[in-house]
């Protein structure tokens, strides 16, 4: 039997705030967990060298695997071990900026799987990825070119933007 060696540190892609730190949060409410701007490549090296258990996204029903998050590299060509799945809806909510309103919005910024999984809101309005709710926020923050950002509940600070729409996830 292999060594064990002791859990250093648990990493959550995206923190806290994200989708996956949403998630997390939910099913483990326990948990204190780190992550913030790990990239899924660095998260991989970091399970692969190093002590730590990583939550990783794995599957989105509206665009299959999450190739980018490396899990099936990891398991079959690494040996690293699947704790544990459990599914979750995603849920995306709209943001916009304090005067704006629904119809203002033109540009758009979220993760890579709200092009799909928010298509219906989408429809005729210009989409730019970006590689976590959290990364799309903290650009949308910035970036004035972005009339709205799709992110994860609870994400934005209330008092300098407008929840124009809970969810536009599709149904």
């Amino acid at each position: 039997m292999p060594k064990m060696l002791p859990l250093k540190k648990i990493i959550v892609y995206g923190g806290s705030k994200s989708q996956t730190g949403l998630a997390t949060t939910k099913r483990f409410p326990k948990l204190n967990f780190e992550g913030k701007s790990e990239t899924f490549e660095q998260i991989a090296d970091i399970v692969i060298k190093k002590s730590a258990l990583a939550v990783l996204p794995v599957w989105n029903s509206h665009v299959g695997e999450i190739s980018e998050a490396g899990i099936a590299d990891m398991v079959f060509e690494k040996g690293v071990k699947i704790q544990e799945l459990w599914p979750g809806r995603i849920k995306f909510e709209c943001i916009i900026r304090n005067g704006s309103k629904e119809k203002d919005i033109k540009k758009v910024i979220s993760v890579f799987v709200a092009r799909t999984q928010c298509s219906k809101f989408l429809k005729n309005k210009l989409f730019e990825e970006a590689k976590s709710t959290v990364k799309a926020y903290k650009t949308f923050c910035k970036d004035l070119k972005f009339n709205a950002v799709l992110c994860a509940p609870g994400q934005y600070e209330s008092n300098k933007f407008i929840r124009c729409k809970e969810d536009v996830s599709n149904p």
